[in-house]
């Protein structure tokens, strides 16, 4: 192919992507409630043109071999109003102390076990990872493999203390 070839193939991919893209901002902008009545009216004026390799454009400024379409007009419903709250609402959302407390707590618990057994992981990964240079496996005779373990081993070990600290703050930031 040529680079003339190319070229035209190239602006005509950008003028069909830019005659959807006007179309489609068109009819969007139509359908909004919102929309200025100038917008709903360029809307309805789209042109169907005869593109240099027989596929139809569409868009919406007439051009050579283009020929206007009759569209129905477009037809929008306004959403309907979602009900405003009256405040009255929150009374009955409202925990007694004694239940936040209690949630507390059992947050409190929940967090301590999973601190230990993030803490555990930890420390058992930091025991594999053995200060960068861990024992070599039987299957590791080939020395990539090694490195590779040793690779993930470090970033596991990276990750369990992000995940240690990030307990932490958690079960610091409690009441």
């Amino acid at each position: 192919m040529n680079m003339k070839a190319h070229d035209d193939a190239g602006l005509r991919h950008s003028v069909v992507m830019k005659g959807q893209l006007l179309l489609a901002a068109a009819l969007l902008g139509a359908g909004m409630a919102s929309a200025p009545v100038a917008l709903a009216q360029s809307a309805t004026t789209v042109y169907r043109c005869d593109g240099p390799d027989g596929t139809p454009l569409y868009q919406n400024a007439l051009g050579k071999g283009c020929r206007q379409l009759d569209l129905p007009p477009i037809n929008s419903v306004p959403a309907a109003r979602l009900p405003t709250g009256s405040g009255s609402g929150g009374k009955s959302a409202r925990v007694s102390d004694s239940q936040q407390r209690g949630r507390d707590s059992d947050r409190r618990r929940i967090l301590e076990k999973e601190l230990a057994k993030e803490q555990s992981r930890l420390d058992a990964l930091k025991q594999e990872y053995n200060d960068g240079s861990p024992e070599r496996l039987g299957d590791e005779r080939n020395y990539q493999k090694y490195l590779d373990r040793v690779d993930r081993l470090k970033d596991e070990v990276a990750q369990a203390a992000q995940n240690v600290s990030s307990i932490r703050r958690e079960i610091d930031s409690l009441p």
